[in-house]
């Protein structure tokens, strides 16, 4: 698997872009995080090919109690 991260909390997020390119080079599970801090945003990485999203600032930070 990938794991492309832009670190925790990160401003800016990896680019979609990125993981577009990278699904089409790639057929291993695609995980992304850092800087997806709602639902909207996580479901544009599943979209551009992530398998798994990782929110754990938002998470941790109780954004979704």
């Amino acid at each position: 698997m990938i794991y492309l991260e832009a670190g925790s909390g990160a401003l800016n997020p990896v680019p979609l872009n990125i993981v577009n390119t990278v699904r089409a080079s790639v057929n291993i599970p695609i995980i992304v995080g850092g800087g997806i801090t709602n639902l909207n945003i996580a479901e544009l990485y599943f979209q551009a090919g992530a398998d798994i999203v990782v929110m754990g600032t938002s998470i941790e930070q109780g954004l979704f109690d």
